[in-house]
Parts: structure tokens; sequence; C-alpha cells
């Protein structure tokens, strides 16, 4: 793809799993607007945790993608490490990793290209993301309510300015899915800070109670109407894994995902924490906008898998992040309290006594205590051998 004066070669990743498959090709229908054969663009998809024979038949018949499947469940940080890995990933120059349940218009491969070669300090980059519910209007305009019809086609067009201008007009920041944090400690390790937050933005909506200090970037009502009346760029502590968009050279200096966050959860805020320690900057492209979570297949969680969940990979964060020994067990500490004392009052509130919960915030900070963690310079490693091999082939 052509950006200025250069030519750059650009690779998207996508990662689905069997049951995710007719939404995944109503994604692909959206992409291939503007990642479509003959856009010197490769698109590189794995199926993890199957083989199935029809999945790649219907994906190897689009001429730029490569398919890959594995019957053994990577997790996502196994996963796209797999693809990131794949000679035609890290020997492009450009790398956009994409979640399967987004919409993205059809300028916009283009565009988050354009923004990256515009911040040479950049780590990490990402576009806005809306969720899909809320945004039913914009979708039923198109055709697209029921998004696991087996054809999409033209009704997955349109572009950024098209999502931008219906979220100007119609929207607030309940259609925000994630603009990234203002500080990771807060909202990654410790547990506490974003309870309180939490709690004060729910009285914030029942008493119109205004503050000034917010730990989440799409949280903050200032932040949310700059971006609404114009704002190009918005520097941020952490970029979604859904959207990232990173030079593949980066790999080669701060490695890649790490697998102890299986099966997903934080692997890509980590990696946002290591490329802004490596001395770049993380940035939101706030003109270029996608939908996320178009198919709804993720139903509301049950507390006590939700409780396991947060308490796994605030742990896991904890353990890499946190260098100081003292200061990492001190958040550690706070995150085992955390989670008795919450589930205690979760079961204050509902007015009963729910053992499962208490369990499951137990067993999610002990999975997180015993995850095997992978050191950064093995990753890089591992990372640095792919981009030798791959610059081997393209010498063949």
């Amino acid at each position: 793809m052509e950006i200025g004066t250069q030519n750059y070669r650009i690779a998207v990743i996508v990662m689905m799993m069997e049951h995710e498959f007719a939404a995944t090709r109503v994604m692909m229908e959206s992409l291939l607007f503007s990642a479509g054969p003959g856009q010197d663009v490769s698109i590189s998809l794995l199926l993890n945790g199957a083989c199935k024979r029809d999945i790649e038949s219907y994906f190897t018949r689009i001429g730029n993608l490569t398919y890959y499947c594995s019957p053994e469940n990577l997790g996502v940080a196994g996963g796209r490490n797999f693809l990131l890995t794949r000679p035609e990933v890290i020997g492009s120059d450009i790398i956009i990793i994409l979640d399967n349940d987004l919409l993205v218009p059809e300028d916009y491969v283009g565009r988050m290209a354009r923004f990256l070669v515009s911040h040479p300090d950049a780590g990490l980059v990402g576009p806005v993301m809306l969720w899909a519910s809320p945004c039913r209007a914009f979708l039923d305009a198109r055709g697209l309510i029921g998004l696991n019809a087996s054809e999409a086609g033209e009704r997955c067009r349109f572009r950024s300015q098209d999502l931008k201008r219906f979220w100007v007009e119609h929207g607030d920041r309940e259609m925000l899915y994630y603009l990234g944090t203002y500080n990771w400690f807060l909202t990654d390790a410790m547990a506490t800070p974003s309870s309180i937050q939490n709690l004060l933005l729910s009285l914030e909506k029942k008493t119109g109670l205004k503050r000034s200090c917010y730990l989440h970037h799409h949280a903050d009502p200032a932040l949310v109407a700059s971006i609404k009346g114009g704002r190009d760029a918005l520097e941020t502590r952490v970029v979604n894994g859904g959207g990232q968009v990173l030079r593949s050279s980066l790999l080669s200096r701060v490695g890649l995902l790490d697998p102890a966050y299986h099966p997903y959860g934080h692997e890509d805020h980590e990696l946002s924490i290591r490329v802004e320690r490596a001395g770049y900057h993380n940035y939101t492209d706030c003109t270029t906008f996608v939908l996320h979570g178009i198919d709804e297949r993720q139903p509301v969680r049950e507390h006590p898998w939700l409780k396991e969940m947060y308490a796994r990979r605030r742990t896991i964060t904890t353990r890499k992040a946190v260098r100081s020994p003292l200061l990492r067990w001190m958040v550690l500490s706070e995150i085992f309290a955390h989670t008795l004392i919450s589930s205690a009052f979760h079961n204050l509130i509902k007015g009963r006594f729910t053992f499962p919960s208490v369990r499951s915030g137990l067993k999610g900070f002990l999975s997180g205590i015993r995850a095997p963690l992978t050191d950064n310079k093995a990753l890089v490693e591992e990372a640095v051998r792919a981009a030798g091999l791959a610059r081997g082939v393209a010498k063949r």
C-alpha cells in the first residue's frame, strides 16, 4: 500500500473458533472492502481449537488469505503469537490485528496504516470502538440486523466518517467500548480503584454528580466531548488487542504476547505496558471508528465466572508488570483482599450467600499465582527468530 512516497506491505491477522464461523464471515465481508485481493494487503486467519474442511474451503477462496488451523485451543495470546510469527506477517511492514466480532469501515486499513506512519513515535495504535448493540439504528439502516445472515455483501460497506457521524449525533460515552486508561497500575493491577470508580459512575448517573478524576478514557465526559469536537489523536496507556496496529519491527524490540493469559484477558494490556516502557507512545486514532461485538455471541456472564477472570488477569499483570518486589506483593495482597471483600459485598446486595462467587475469585487468584510466566527476553527472542526466518523466505 502506497503511503506518501513509500510502499508498505500490510498484514492483517484474524483468529476465530468453530462456533464463530458465521460472525467471522460477516466480519470478513466488511474487511475485504479495504483488504481484498489486489490491494497489497495479506490476510492470515487461524481457526483455533478445531480443523474443519468446510470452514477451510470457504475462506481459502479469498485470494490474498492464508488459512491455518489448530486442533488445540491456543488461547488468544498463543493463537495470535502463531499468526504474528508467520512469514507473511512478521515479514510485512505493518501488522493489523482484528477481533473477529468487529465490523470495520471500507477505508479502515488505509486509515490505520496512515495514522501509524504519521506518528513515528507510535508503538501500538488503535481505532475508536463502539458497542454494536447501542448502534442498532446504524445497523438497521444498512440491513445488518441479524448479523449471522449467510450473505452480507454490500450491506457491510460504510465509511468511518459515517459511523462517527452517527455516534456524534445519537451517541454518548455509553456507546464507547474502550479508549484505554489514564493509569494501567490503577486499572489492570490493583482491583479496588476500579470498583470505587464503578460505584461513583453509578452514583453519577443517578444523582448527576460531576467529577474530575477518571481511570478510563471512555468514562471521561470532557475527553469524549473533545473527540466529538474533532480531536484527531489520543495518547493512551493501553490499546485494546481487538484493534491493535503496529510496525512488525516492534515485535523484535518488545516481544510477543505472553501465553500466561490463557485463554484470554489483558494479554494486550501487558503488551501495551512493555511497548510504553520501551520508549514508544500508544495512541487511539480518534477519527477512525469500528463496531465491536457484532454477533453478540458473548452472553451476560455469571458473576462467579467474572470474579475468576478478573482476579486471574490482575494477578498475572501484577506479577509481570510491577517491578518492585515489595510493591508487587502489596498489590497481590490487595487483589486477594478485594476478592474476598467484593464477594461478600455482592452477597450482601443479593441478600444471600453464594459460595461460588467467593470460590471463583480465589480460584482465579490462585490460578494467576501459579500461571507460568514467559520471560520478556524469550518473547523477544522468539520474535527475532521468526523475523530472521521470514527474511530468509523472502530472499529465496
